[in-house]
């Protein structure tokens, strides 16, 4: 709900924390108390309320598009898709072309839908795409195959706190399901949790 995203912004504005991309997790020693923001999916209400929130609050977030659904019923347009990307705010990822579970496709398909869906969202941003988001987390060994040669970074649905020190590469990025009966206090207890050691 958009009065909830707007009380964890507050939260994260007033305590310290510092919103990253997600194609920044090679440079999080630049950061203190790092956290990044994910969208899934974006329906035209990511425009209409979390954008304006995200502005609101000066925060950045990372969206993952589904290249098939733009300029569809009650989905971003082409023309939102770029303003979105030029406020330097949010960084426009695939989500595929289809949204369709990929251990379930042939290798060909995979392959397409891991570079059209990056070739578009290049075309109509300008800005390079390197983060592929698996649809409900979905994936098997010929996706992470297939990303290694056009993508730096693979996001899974769920699994927690990412801990850098015990990922085994940057394709297996886990995250917290922020759902909508998480409380403001709940929400902290995971922020909590961020930190950013540097060992000389």
């Amino acid at each position: 709900k958009p009065e909830t995203l707007e009380e964890q912004l507050k939260y994260i504005s007033e305590n310290g924390y510092q919103t990253i991309y997600i194609d920044e997790m090679d440079d999080l020693y630049k950061y203190e108390k790092p956290v990044a923001l994910t969208f899934d999916d974006c329906f035209v209400y990511f425009y209409d309320n979390a954008f304006p929130l995200l502005k609101k609050y000066n925060q950045k977030a990372t969206i993952f598009i589904i290249t098939d659904y733009i300029n569809g019923e009650n989905y971003l347009t082409e023309e939102q898709l770029k303003e979105i990307a030029d406020s330097g705010l949010v960084k426009i990822e695939s989500h595929t072309k289809t949204h369709n579970y990929l251990d379930e496709m042939t290798y060909e398909e995979q392959v397409t839908e891991a570079v059209e869906s990056k070739e578009r969202l290049e075309a109509i941003t300008g800005q390079e795409v390197t983060v592929y988001c698996y649809p409900s987390g979905r994936y098997n060994d010929e996706t992470l195959d297939i990303i290694d040669d056009y993508y730096d970074f693979g996001l899974e649905m769920l699994g927690g706190i990412c801990n850098t020190d015990n990922l085994e590469d940057y394709y297996h990025i886990p995250r917290i399901y922020a759902n909508r009966s998480m409380t403001l206090s709940m929400f902290a207890s995971y922020l909590s949790q961020s930190n950013v050691s540097v060992e000389y």
